[in-house]
């Protein structure tokens, strides 16, 4: 089977990973990784075409089917940048699909270092302005992240991965010119380091669920 992850939009509300068990009307058998629920209000039938639930599964694995290691990539990146995204999920996911753990890892990692760049790339070229408007992150907030900064050093790059202030984090080394290969190296530490366990646990866990 083909490595399947998609930068699509659309989030299931529940999607189970390793030995589901699902009934199909079709002639081939289902995914036998993966089982997609959708949940509707009940008694409700005046779905369009858009909203149908069963049309809606169907939507998710077309996108998820459509991209391969690239769409890992990307929704690595997209997680990395300041666009909220899990792409531990998306790795966790691509594990239990049975795609090569060394190749998925590796494009994730890419795609999110990359996504991160863009975030010291921002602060290193863009007006506060710009930054207000289109990344949505507050001057204020910024302020206090440089503040916080002071006298610590680039060693807080490591842990750059974490939501929100992550991206603030290295917005704000960009915005005081900390030397990239200094940042740039300590967040590719980091942020492999969390996909390696990352890795491990899913594997602990796919392992655990099928003893």
């Amino acid at each position: 089977m083909q490595p399947i992850l998609s930068d699509s939009k659309n989030e299931p509300d529940i999607a189970i990973f390793d030995l589901p068990f699902a009934f199909t009307d079709e002639t081939q058998q289902p995914f036998r990784n993966i089982t997609i629920i959708e949940f509707k209000r009940p008694g409700r039938e005046n779905y369009d075409e858009k909203e149908n639930p069963i049309q809606q599964v169907i939507d998710y694995m077309d996108d998820i089917l459509a991209w391969g290691y690239p769409g890992l990539a990307l929704c690595g990146f997209i997680a990395g940048s300041c666009i909220p995204m899990s792409s531990e999920a998306a790795l966790s996911g691509a594990i239990a699909l049975g795609w090569p753990v060394w190749p998925s890892l590796l494009w994730v990692f890419a795609g999110n270092w990359l996504g991160a760049t863009t975030n010291y790339l921002i602060g290193r070229f863009a007006t506060m302005d710009w930054i207000e408007h289109w990344v949505r992150i507050k001057k204020s907030k910024l302020d206090y992240v440089q503040r916080f900064l002071h006298g610590k050093g680039v060693w807080l790059s490591l842990v750059s991965f974490f939501p929100t202030l992550g991206n603030a984090l290295v917005i704000c080394y960009g915005l005081s010119k900390t030397p990239f290969w200094k940042v740039g190296t300590l967040m590719a530490i980091g942020r492999f380091l969390r996909y390696l366990v990352w890795m491990w646990i899913t594997n602990g866990v796919i392992s655990a669920w099928n003893s």
